[in-house]
């Protein structure tokens, strides 16, 4: 061990572990390894016990250390290796303080919420890494400072931050400690090491601005934008492969393929996989002048775009759904963002607020609800959204291919496997007309569907988009089916029960409140009435599929480890 960190988080933890492995003083243990590395969870909750601690087994393989869960035991560190190195990593108080109410401590808020602490609980119950993790984290220098809410309070925080600077530099003798703010750049620390200044900028990488756009913090955060290095960077204008799986979707196929040929952006070959439609769609497909791939047998989206991938020759794989018309500077706009930031491994699209083609009211639903939820992400993610998302192609081979097992729910594993190793960026710029579904049935359908095939991987991580740590969503399904649920008690006790359904009905209309404001602004009151009737609809049964899918996970290790199936071709 050569150099020990002992900062808080958001004091440019990450950015320090990202230069000492430049200088030679890597591997480096930040929370990300425990991210990479979840069989460490166990070491470091024995760690935290009390008892005495094998730091050479804990930090095998590390020649350095900075950030939790090591900076909790940095006294012990200290005096266990004593020829390391100590950094202690500051920055302005009141900057740091503000940086941790958005991230660390919004995100700590969330996970003492009741959707939190029942997902951990039920997290708990099935024996998954999710609760193990947590009760780590809540050891961490961090999580014991300012384990109150009152810790958090500014005048409070401020003087904790300002006493643990004052308790290193008073444990740690002068000529072995550097205090370091890492806006200094390279010079101190390299002067503090001995060791050559690099001819390089020094690594800024986990900011503000990545750990919470959107409103989002938690460890998918760290763990992208800490990604060593990044990928290679890309040829000025790449080559775009456009994949576009389809099955028996002529209707809006053609859309999609005149919107292609109308991108503003040069290098494109388009490659339609056509799942064995029977509507002619791969006829059309070829009037149209573009590669054609026909499956064997019906494989599902995410095998086709497989299949596309292997057959494309771009640097760039653009994917797009056949029910999609892209706006003509999409491609180009996501060409932009992938060269700039070699970190960001993905990038999403969103819905225009009108249907690509307009077929009624539940239609109507549709596409303003999926346009306000998708663009309320706005920032980074975690999961992809399939019908509309970019990425280099040497990401996805990294990555590996889209599970064909998971025809429902693909986005979200692929998404919980990118966030490993690189951000995921939904940026509203890049966007399309989509035709969604107009039957009622169908949309209840695959909400159902879908939330109750969420549920493993929400049990994991609830800070997933969705998920019950990240979002208002699940209070306004929950509020809308136990409003159904108490509906018959004014009959059976008496007309005073009537407030229960009627609290949980407002508790419902006041989680989506946002939406609903949106949907008058955008297309009247009358329209507004209809949008809510179906929402609650829509709510009552994601909440039952919750509880379906809580069922399922309790009774079935198979669907515990829905997200756990090997992924092939």
């Amino acid at each position: 061990m050569r150099v020990i960190g002992t900062g808080f988080g958001r004091t440019g933890t990450l950015s320090l572990k990202t230069a000492l492995e430049r200088l030679g003083f890597g591997p480096c243990h930040h929370m990300v390894e425990v991210f990479r590395h979840p069989e460490q969870i166990r070491a470091w909750l024995d760690a935290a016990s009390g008892g005495p601690v094998d730091y050479d087994a804990l930090l095998a393989g590390y020649a350095s250390c900075v950030d939790g869960p090591a900076s909790a035991h940095w006294r012990e560190l200290a005096e266990r290796y004593p020829e390391a190195k100590v950094v202690l990593t500051v920055r302005d108080p009141e900057q740091w303080l503000a940086s941790m109410r958005r991230t660390l401590f919004m995100q700590r808020r969330r996970m003492d919420s009741l959707p939190g602490r029942a997902a951990i609980a039920l997290s708990s119950l099935l024996g998954t890494d999710l609760a193990a993790f947590v009760r780590m984290v809540d050891a961490t220098l961090d999580a014991r400072t300012f384990a109150r809410p009152a810790d958090r309070e500014p005048e409070r925080a401020i003087a904790l931050f300002r006493a643990h600077t004052e308790r290193v530099a008073a444990a740690i003798a002068p000529e072995r400690l550097l205090v370091f703010d890492v806006r200094e750049g390279w010079a101190p620390l390299c002067a503090f090491l001995e060791v050559p200044v690099p001819d390089e900028p020094f690594p800024r990488v986990n900011d503000t601005s990545e750990f919470t756009r959107s409103g989002r913090g938690g460890p998918r955060r760290c763990c992208c934008a800490g990604r060593e290095g990044g990928s290679s960077t890309m040829e000025p204008s790449p080559l775009v492969s456009v994949i576009v799986p389809n099955y028996n979707y002529a209707r809006t196929l053609g859309l999609c393929l005149e919107a292609l040929a109308g991108q503003t952006y040069p290098h494109i070959e388009v490659i339609v996989v056509d799942d064995r439609s029977t509507d002619g769609s791969a006829e059309l497909a070829r009037r149209h002048g573009v590669r054609v791939l026909v499956t064997e047998t019906n494989i599902g989206a995410p095998a086709a775009r497989n299949l596309g991938v292997r057959h494309a020759r771009g640097e760039v794989l653009f994917f797009v759904d056949s029910d999609v018309a892209l706006a003509p500077d999409a491609v180009e706009h996501a060409v932009r963002l992938l060269g700039s930031d070699p970190t960001l491994g993905v990038v999403c699209g969103t819905y225009e607020p009108e249907p690509l083609i307009p077929d009624g009211l539940v239609e109507r639903y549709r596409s303003l609800q999926l346009h306000y939820w998708i663009s309320g992400d706005e920032g980074d993610i975690t999961t992809i959204y399939s019908a509309i998302f970019a990425m280099r192609t040497e990401v996805f081979h990294e990555i590996g291919p889209l599970n064909p097992a998971l025809r429902h729910s693909e986005n979200a594993e692929y998404g919980h496997r990118v966030t490993q190793r690189y951000r995921i960026v939904l940026d509203t710029a890049l966007r399309g007309k989509h035709d969604h579904d107009d039957r009622l049935r169908v949309v209840l359908s695959k909400f159902f569907h879908r939330a109750r095939l969420h549920i493993p991987l929400y049990l994991r991580r609830p800070d997933f988009n969705g998920g019950p740590a990240d979002s208002s969503r699940g209070w306004g399904s929950l509020a809308a089916l136990f409003a159904v649920v108490t509906a018959p008690l004014p009959a059976l006790l008496g007309p005073g029960w009537l407030l229960a359904p009627a609290a949980l009905l407002l508790g419902s209309i006041a989680a989506d409140l946002g939406m609903y404001r949106f949907v008058r602004r955008y297309a009247g009151t009358p329209f507004t009435v209809y949008f809510a009737a179906v929402h609650f609809l829509v709510n009552v049964t994601v909440g039952v599929a919750v509880f379906a899918g809580a069922a399922q996970c309790l009774v079935s290790s198979r669907f515990r480890r829905t997200y756990d199936v090997p992924v092939g071709v």
